[in-house]
Parts: C-alpha cells; structure tokens; sequence
C-alpha cells in the first residue's frame, strides 16, 4: 500500500487537544485521523451530524427574550397587537 502525505493548519490549542485525545484512545494523530478518513469514504459523507452551531441562536434567542422583558416593564413601547377571542377560537379549532 503506497503511503500519501496531507498537511493542513490547525489551531496550536486544538492541535494539542487532539494530540491529547488521540493518547488518551491508545492512537496517535495520524491514527486518530485516519480513523476518520476511512469512515468518511465508507459512509460517502461526513460521518457525523454537523450543525450551524447554537451560539448564534443562543445570541439572537436572548436578545429577543431581552426585548421581551423590556416591553413588559413598559422600558420600550409593545408593538403587537392584542390577542382576541376569534385568536383563540382559531387556534382551539386547529387542535381539535
């Protein structure tokens, strides 16, 4: 089996991280790696699920909850519009 070389940059920390992590399986990085590889080609895909990370939500999500909290201590003006009897009748009839 011939032998193939990749390099890549990697964050110093994150590097030393994995370094850690791959001791700590018995493995080294490239083991650790190839592991990786191996089961990227066997699956066709990334073998893992890969999100757009929360922190973004979690930003956007506080912020609007912020807002909220403000519009209830009367800090900023409410801007939406209250809530009738057909609302309710609506929403009853969607759950029935």
């Amino acid at each position: 089996m011939a032998v193939s070389t990749m390099n890549f940059k990697l964050d110093e920390n994150l590097k030393a991280e994995f370094t850690q992590l791959a001791k700590d399986l018995g493995l080294t990085s490239t083991g650790l790696l190839t592991l990786f590889v191996k089961k990227a080609v066997d699956e066709q895909g990334v073998p893992f699920e890969v999100k757009r990370t929360q922190r973004k939500y979690h930003e956007n999500f506080y912020k609007m909850l912020e807002t909220d909290r403000q519009k209830i201590r009367g800090q900023i003006p409410d801007d939406a519009e209250p809530l009738t009897d057909k609302d309710f009748e609506r929403w009853e009839a969607l759950y029935k």
